[in-house]
């Protein structure tokens, strides 16, 4: 089995957005995902992009006979005020039938390269303590904030969104 991870294209939208549905399917939150193939190239197919994505494609072979995405990372630039340029991922992975082959690490050097190539100083991502996300992040050198800073992720959305747009 040969793969390539490279940058992802338009064309990879509609499998983008079957796995964003697996991963939702597997915490039980398939009614949260809104989002459609159209969102997904408008916001990172176009001059303003919003997100950026690595994906991992299945190179043809005995199994199948066209290329298949079987991985993705979604990323974005963002900014420390502390440290400056930094990556956000947001999601990492893998197809089930193709998890423990790599796939994941491979990815995973892949945006550290943009990193260093980017001059960011750090890469973060959230994830719950109980996922093999959490582990192999670990592994990897990822430092747990929460336990070791005591950072706590929040999130506006929503009507607190619309209640932050009103005047008091």
């Amino acid at each position: 089995m040969e793969y390539n991870v490279r940058m992802a294209v338009k064309e990879d939208c509609s499998a983008m957005l079957e796995m964003i549905k697996g991963i939702a399917a597997c915490y039980g939150l398939s009614e949260q995902v809104v989002i459609t193939e159209e969102d997904l190239v408008k916001d990172g197919f176009t001059e303003n992009c919003f997100y950026q994505c690595i994906v991992t494609e299945l190179l043809p072979g005995p199994e199948n006979k066209e290329p298949k995405i079987i991985g993705f990372l979604f990323f974005s630039f963002s900014y420390s005020s502390w440290k400056g340029r930094s990556i956000l991922m947001e999601d990492i992975y893998v197809l089930p039938e193709y998890r423990g082959l790599g796939i994941s690490r491979k990815m995973l050097r892949y945006i550290g390269k943009i990193c260093e190539d980017t001059g960011c100083c750090r890469m973060q991502c959230t994830t719950t303590k109980d996922t093999r996300i959490y582990k192999f992040s670990c592994e990897e050198g990822a430092e747990d904030v929460t336990t070791k800073e005591g950072w706590h992720l929040m999130r506006f959305e929503g009507d607190a969104i619309k209640y932050l747009g009103y005047p008091k």
